[in-house]
């Protein structure tokens, strides 16, 4: 397989995956598609949905997961991002006030000295590395 036709394969399987976590998985449905939103925002399935698209779903479930649970920085982190690439008048409320409470600290998690918290399982959180930017293969 030629190095172009390898890149589109690599593109197609991370869509897929990115596809299958959501609803289920929000962190990792927007991992996924913040691999390839860039590099192929038109890439679709049989739906019609394209990578943009479904990364702008997954940054906004993932988002009100995590400002359901009360973690507002790290929802911030995620209404920021969809706001920086679409500005929606219907999430710029949701996306205020989520800031707000991560800058008044509402709600953080406190743990009292010396309990331990909870080990995250997988599907909790999404992974940590760090996303670099995949290229376009050339025509």
């Amino acid at each position: 397989m030629d190095a172009e036709a390898e890149t589109w394969r690599e593109w197609a399987e991370l869509y897929m995956r990115g596809a299958s976590y959501l609803a289920v998985d929000w962190g990792q449905s927007a991992y996924y598609f913040s691999l390839i939103a860039d590099a192929v925002p038109n890439l679709s399935d049989a739906s019609g949905w394209t990578a943009a698209s479904r990364y702008m779903e997954a940054l906004l479930g993932y988002g009100n997961w995590l400002a359901a649970r009360g973690e507002w920085c790290e929802a911030q982190v995620q209404y920021d991002t969809y706001m920086m690439r679409l500005a929606d008048p219907q999430v710029e409320p949701t996306a205020v006030y989520v800031y707000e409470q991560c800058a008044t600290g509402a709600g953080a998690p406190e743990t009292p000295e010396g309990e331990l918290t909870a080990t995250p399982t997988p599907g909790d959180v999404a992974p940590t590395e760090t996303i670099q930017p995949l290229s376009t293969p050339s025509p």
